[in-house]
């Protein structure tokens, strides 16, 4: 199992070395939209928002990483499917679902490494300084890692959706657009 997560990382470092135009781009869209949502939460909210921006990175940095969990794994198979590469993962000596979940762990990880440098960046650019310790480190991790079950599923749904449809995309890009503000993400629901 190591290893296929191992060729994923691979894959996924290769296919941003190569488009790393669209990597920069990416990081840069990401930011200037956290950026602008925050402001206008700011304004409709007459400055009170102090407090919320944290919180607010935090569900966009979550967001992130489970809208490409749903995205990327779909994807992928769609794109094994175009480039006539699909039927080696079907004659593998490995099976489906462990491919597919070292797909899902692979992009779990390399996200979280892009949403890392997109939520620096962005504290860096508020000037935020939260309070972590390195013992609560753990903590933060378990729960980072039990928020992303649900998009696990949904990815593996959209997979299905995607081998016997070829048609992922109409759903799984809305979805995970749609949760961003749907699901409290930006500004908790009591506010």
């Amino acid at each position: 199992m190591v290893y296929l997560i191992r060729a994923e990382l691979r894959k996924a470092f290769l296919l941003g070395k190569a488009y790393i135009f669209a990597q920069i781009a990416d990081v840069a869209f990401f930011v200037a939209g956290f950026l602008l949502m925050t402001g206008i939460f700011s304004v409709a909210t007459d400055g009170n928002f102090g407090d919320g921006q944290l919180t607010a990175l935090i569900g966009y940095y979550v967001w992130r990483t489970a809208g490409a969990v749903i995205r990327d794994n779909p994807g992928s198979i769609g794109n094994d499917a175009k480039w006539g590469t699909l039927e080696q993962i079907w004659l593998s000596n490995n099976s489906l679902l462990k491919i597919l979940f070292a797909r899902n762990i692979g992009s779990v990880l390399s996200t979280t490494l892009r949403a890392s440098v997109i939520a620096f960046f962005i504290m860096f650019t508020l000037d935020f300084n939260p309070q972590i310790t390195i013992s609560e480190l753990p903590g933060l991790i378990v729960i980072y890692l039990f928020t992303l079950i649900s998009p696990f599923g949904l990815a593996l749904m959209f997979t299905g959706y995607q081998l016997g449809f070829q048609r992922r995309s109409a759903f799984s890009g809305p979805l995970a657009t749609a949760m961003l503000f749907l699901t409290g993400a930006l500004v908790p629901f009591e506010s």
